[in-house]
């Protein structure tokens, strides 16, 4: 997560999909937003801290 954060910073005006592995994730806000536009269900990933951050993730392959 530290290195969506990273690269998050730069593109704060966009909602970043952030491939990891097989996955696309979006994360805090950007989930939250996408959530609201495309009707989609957040999950929810445990930060460094133990903080719940809302999340998305999905295929990259689809």
């Amino acid at each position: 997560m530290e290195k969506y954060l990273n690269v998050k910073v730069h593109y704060q005006d966009h909602l970043l999909l952030y491939r990891l592995g097989d996955l696309y994730e979006l994360f805090f806000d950007d989930a939250i937003k996408a959530a609201k536009l495309l009707n989609i269900v957040l999950t929810k990933k445990s930060n460094s801290y133990g903080q719940e951050v809302p999340m998305w993730k999905a295929p990259a392959d689809r």
